[in-house]
């Protein structure tokens, strides 16, 4: 079964993305990768937790650092605790990119280097020994940019330390989630965020890339489960939160910039994309008072 690529919305200024994320229990296997790091900790739920070619039980407490690229999921016992209907987990993702340009290359960051290199394999941290981890990363929720990434370096100081850190996939596992196809989406991504104000036609990308439109389309949607038009979307929704966070530009030229020439289509995709309407996103991301619409 191949991964499918999972494009991650920071969505606004910041390069580490914190949140509880919730499912209903079900068996189902979702195998996904992404190029940025992931941090996660149980916090509802046991099942079966997948890492490239490696597989172990997990349970409420366990923490697992996944490198960049490395396909995962969880697959959920059919049969929980009683009263357990959802699967829960606290995900922190980020990026080399988090940390600016040189930090990582600092003499002093050996050993967060090391521990990042190794993450390519998945690495479990049981509950008794990540008690710790698991409270830094419940701050992290809801804290601002300065405070996140401290903690962030902070749990990740604790996983270096960690005697009962143990890797997931096998030594000669080498990340490969996308068979071959990391770079043609890894320039599909770049292509769409670089023109986000053109008319961005399916066709033109399939041509660029020597594919016929309905090839590209079977392609596109098999190694990213989604649509081309939904990603372009996505994309551009996580465009607008950013200058709506950092700019002070009116919402209609954002939409603009942003590729929408329709101000109520660009409103109806956003609040898609963040159940949210433009103008809420940015007062309450920027602290001011906002009513939601009844």
């Amino acid at each position: 079964m191949s991964a499918r690529y999972e494009l991650v919305d920071f969505g606004g200024d910041s390069r580490c993305k914190s949140w509880l994320a919730a499912w209903p229990v079900s068996p189902e296997i979702k195998w996904h990768y992404h190029p940025e790091f992931e941090l996660n900790c149980v916090i509802k739920s046991e099942g079966w937790e997948h890492v490239g070619d490696g597989c172990r039980r997990f349970e409420p407490g366990v923490v697992t650092l996944l490198g960049t690229g490395v396909p995962h999921t969880w697959q959920n016992d059919l049969r929980q605790a009683p009263g357990v209907d959802t699967c829960q987990v606290l995900v922190i993702q980020f990026s080399r990119a988090t940390f600016g340009d040189y930090f990582l290359d600092l003499p002093d960051n050996a050993a967060l280097r090391h521990l990042l290199e190794e993450s390519r394999r998945g690495l479990y941290l049981p509950p008794r020994a990540a008690t710790r981890v698991r409270r830094l990363m419940e701050e992290m929720i809801g804290e601002n940019n300065a405070l996140r990434l401290a903690r962030l370096l902070e749990c990740l100081h604790l996983l270096h330390g960690a005697d009962a850190l143990t890797p997931l996939a096998s030594v000669a596992y080498t990340p490969n989630a996308g068979d071959g196809r990391d770079a043609r989406i890894a320039a599909i991504v770049a292509y769409v965020r670089d023109h986000l104000q053109d008319d961005i036609a399916q066709a033109d990308i399939a041509a660029r890339l020597e594919m016929t439109p309905q090839g590209f389309s079977r392609y596109f949607r098999a190694a990213t489960g989604q649509t081309f038009v939904a990603f372009v979307n996505a994309v551009r929704v996580s465009a607008a939160c950013e200058r709506l966070i950092n700019t002070s530009e009116a919402i209609t030229d954002i939409a603009f910039c942003c590729g929408y020439n329709s101000l109520s289509n660009f409103n109806r995709q956003f609040l898609k994309h963040k159940n949210l309407s433009p103008r809420l996103y940015r007062a309450m991301h920027r602290g001011t008072p906002a009513r939601r619409p009844a």
